[in-house]
C-alpha cells in the first residue's frame, strides 16, 4: 500500500508540474521589438490561455521620411505578422506536446494504481463475503453440534427408557404367565362346574319330564274321550285371541305343549301376528312358531317374514328359524331354504334396513346362532361364518365360533382362524374358539 501511495504521489506531482509550466508560459508577454533600424514598432498582446489571438500590431513611423514604400511596408508588416503567428503556433505545439507527455506519464502512473485499487477493493469484497460465509458455516456447525449433542442425549434417554420398558415387559410377561395359569385353572373349574351343572340339570329335566309324562298319563286316564283336553285347548286359543295381554302371554307359552294340534296352533299364532305384527306379544308367539316349525305353512310364513328386515321382531324371526332346526325335522329342502335366506340377510344387512333400536351386530349374532342349530346340514355357510370371526363385536365372533364348532369336521378349514381367536381378549370368545376346535377335531 505504501508503494501504491508513492506512485500515486509521483503521478499527481507530474500533472501539477505540467499544469504550472503551461500556465506560466501562457501568461508570458509576447511583445517583440522588430525595429532593426528603429523605424517600426510591433506590439503583440494575448488575452487568455484558452482563446489566444493577436489584438493588434502598431507600427509607429519615424518623424523622418521612411525609405520604404507603402507596398514594402505592407509586405513587411505581413511578414512580421506571419512570423509572429508561426512562432505562436510553434509555442502552442510545444504546449500540447508537454500536456500530452505529462498526461501520459500521469496516466501511466495512475492506471496501475486505479487497477490495483479496484482489484484490492474486489479482493476486499470477496474476503468479506468469504468471512461472512465462514461465520455462517461456523454458526451452522455449532448448531449442528448442538443438535447432535441433544440427539445423543435423547438417544441415551431412549436407551434408558428401552431398558425400563424391557424390564417392565419382563414383569408383565411374568404376570401374564401367572394370569394365563389362573385363567386356565378358572376355565378348568368353570368346565367342571358347567359339567356338574349340566349333569344336575339333565337329571332335573329328566325328573320333570317323567313327572309331566306321569301327569299326562293320569290326565289321559281321567280324560279318556279327550273332552277335557279339547276344552282346555279351546280355552287357550280363546285367551290367545283376546285383548288381555296377560292371558295372551300365558296361552302362547302353554299352547306349544299340545303337540297333536300343531296345525291349529300355528294357524292361531299366525292369525294373531297378522293382526298385530309389532305387538309386545310378537316375540313370544314367534318363539312358539319355532317350536312348531315342522308344519310347512309355519316355515313358509317365517321365511316370508325375514324378507322385511325392518320388522322390529326380526331377531325373534331369526331365532324362530333356528328353533326349527333344533326341534323340528323339516327335510333337506327346508334346511337349504332357511340357510340360503339367513346368508342373504347376513351378506346384505346394514343399519338403514333395520328397525330403530335393532343393531347390525345383533342380527349377525342371531344369524350365526340360528345356523349353529342346523349343524353339518348348514355346511355351505362355513365361508361366511369364517369371515365373521374377525368382526369388531365380540358377540358376533363368539356366535360364529359356536356355529362352526357345531358343523363338525366339515368346518376343518376354519381351524387356523379359530386358533387365532383363542387369543381373543374376551374370555367367552377364546373359550368358544377352543371348544369349536375340539368339536371339529372330534375331541368332544
Amino acid at each position: 500500500m505504501a508503494q501504491i501511495r508513492f506512485k500515486s504521489n509521483i503521478g499527481a506531482l507530474c500533472l501539477l508540474l505540467g499544469l504550472t509550466l503551461w500556465e506560466g508560459l501562457s501568461h508570458a508577454q509576447a511583445n517583440t521589438d522588430l525595429s532593426g533600424s528603429g523605424e517600426r514598432t510591433a506590439t503583440i498582446s494575448r488575452a487568455i490561455p484558452d482563446n489566444i489571438y493577436i489584438d493588434h500590431i502598431v507600427i509607429k513611423p519615424q518623424e523622418e521620411k521612411s525609405l520604404l514604400s507603402e507596398e514594402d511596408r505592407e509586405r513587411f508588416s505581413y511578414k512580421i505578422l506571419r512570423d509572429a503567428q508561426d512562432q505562436f503556433m510553434s509555442w502552442l505545439r510545444w504546449q500540447v506536446l508537454f500536456l500530452v507527455f505529462f498526461a501520459i506519464i500521469g496516466a501511466a502512473a495512475l492506471v496501475p494504481v486505479m487497477i490495483r485499487s479496484m482489484v484490492a477493493h474486489q479482493i476486499t469484497r470477496e474476503r468479506e463475503k468469504l468471512e461472512a460465509e465462514k461465520d455462517k458455516t461456523i454458526k451452522a456447525t455449532m448448531e449442528a453440534n448442538y443438535q447432535s449433542a441433544q440427539t445423543q442425549e435423547q438417544l441415551k434417554e431412549l436407551l434408558i427408557l428401552e431398558q425400563k420398558i424391557k424390564s417392565q415387559l419382563g414383569d408383565y410377561q411374568t404376570q401374564l404367565g401367572t394370569l394365563h395359569n389362573e385363567i386356565y385353572l378358572a376355565k378348568a373349574n368353570l368346565k367342571a362346574t358347567t359339567e356338574d351343572f349340566d349333569a344336575e340339570m339333565e337329571d332335573t329335566f329328566e325328573e320333570i319330564n317323567n313327572e309331566i309324562y306321569t301327569q299326562n298319563l293320569v290326565l289321559r286316564s281321567l280324560d279318556i274321550n279327550g273332552e277335557a283336553r279339547k276344552l282346555v285347548f279351546d280355552s287357550l286359543i280363546k285367551d290367545l285371541k283376546s285383548n288381555d295381554l296377560e292371558k295372551q302371554k300365558r296361552a302362547a307359552e302353554i299352547l306349544p305343549q299340545f303337540k297333536e294340534e300343531v296345525v291349529a296352533i300355528g294357524s292361531a299364532f299366525i292369525e294373531v301376528l297378522e293382526k298385530e305384527k309389532y305387538s309386545p306379544l310378537g316375540a313370544l308367539i314367534l318363539n312358539g312358531l319355532g317350536e312348531l316349525g315342522r308344519d310347512g305353512d309355519v316355515l313358509t310364513y317365517l321365511l316370508d317374514l325375514t324378507k322385511d328386515t325392518s320388522n322390529p321382531n326380526i331377531l325373534a324371526v331369526i331365532g324362530a328359524l333356528g328353533s326349527i332346526g333344533e326341534f323340528a325335522a323339516i327335510g333337506t329342502g327346508g334346511v337349504e331354504a332357511v340357510v340360503e335366506q339367513l346368508l342373504s340377510i347376513l351378506e346384505g344387512i346394514d343399519d338403514s334396513r333395520l328397525a330403530l333400536g335393532v343393531k347390525v351386530t345383533e342380527v349377525k349374532s342371531a344369524i350365526a346362532l340360528a345356523l349353529s342349530c342346523y349343524g353339518p346340514a348348514a355346511s355351505h355357510a362355513i365361508a361366511s361364518l369364517i369371515a365373521t370371526l374377525t368382526d369388531s363385536e365380540w358377540n358376533v365372533r363368539n356366535a360364529s365360533a359356536i356355529a362352526l364348532g357345531n358343523m363338525g369336521e366339515n368346518a376343518s378349514i376354519a381351524i387356523p382362524a379359530l386358533e387365532q381367536l383363542k387369543n381373543d381378549k374376551y374370555l367367552e370368545v377364546s373359550s368358544a374358539a377352543a371348544e369349536a376346535i375340539n368339536k371339529i377335531q372330534g375331541k368332544t
